[in-house]
């Protein structure tokens, strides 16, 4: 946390080379600044407690300007997996690019609450044991409700993930975002590849889903 806390705000990049770095306290990502590993199976943040992983903790409802990319990293838990917890967990940032990455070992891979301007492409999201298993979780407001608040969740764009669930898993679960798309997406398994509620304007284009 040191590290990311000393980047933060510069623009600069913070290498996490390859290994395996263990932790029970979850990491707060912090805006402008590039996160970049050796690849998703070479450089692994392995988290040990039972909360989110990692946190992007901006103001709901400010399309604050995070100019946030995470590259080539894998987001793991092997600890007690927790319904509602995330390997990743993004909160009112604009300019969020994550590509190459693995989420793997919580219940969730990757929480967007109002999240806007964002891509996330070529990642690999593993999940299931429980029917509150989500690849992605796109939501709008911190209870986490599906289809309470609509429309700050935005502009998001996946292009070319892979999402492999069990069968208790959903790939992608909309609950209330704008003006997505879904590009070119893979799902196997799962119980639901796409679970779609009180959305506005996506596209699905491509995409296979086994």
């Amino acid at each position: 946390q040191a590290a990311i806390d000393a980047v933060s705000g510069t623009g600069d990049t913070l290498w996490f080379p390859p290994g395996q770095f263990n932790y029970d306290t979850t990491l707060v990502f912090k805006n402008n600044c590039r996160y970049v590993g050796a690849g998703k199976r070479a450089t692994t943040l392995m988290y040990t407690g039972n909360g989110d992983g990692v946190q992007v903790n901006n103001p709901i409802n400010s399309s604050t300007v995070a100019d946030i990319y995470i590259s080539d990293i894998g987001f793991r838990c092997n600890g007690a997996a927790t319904n509602g917890k995330a390997n990743f967990v993004d909160t009112g940032s604009t300019y969020l690019v994550i590509e190459r990455c693995l989420f793997y070992g919580q219940r969730i891979g990757m929480i967007l609450d109002q999240t806007e301007i964002a891509a996330f492409r070529n990642n690999e999201f593993l999940f299931g044991g429980s029917a509150q298993s989500f690849g992605v979780w796109i939501i709008n407001g911190t209870s986490r409700t599906p289809a309470v608040i609509q429309g700050y969740t935005n502009r998001l764009t996946f292009d070319c993930n892979q999402f492999n669930g069990d069968a208790q898993g959903v790939g992608i679960c909309d609950d209330g975002g704008i003006d997505l798309v879904y590009l070119g997406n893979n799902f196997n398994a799962g119980s639901v590849h796409m679970r779609l509620c009180d959305v506005l304007n996506f596209n699905i284009i491509g995409g296979e889903y086994e």
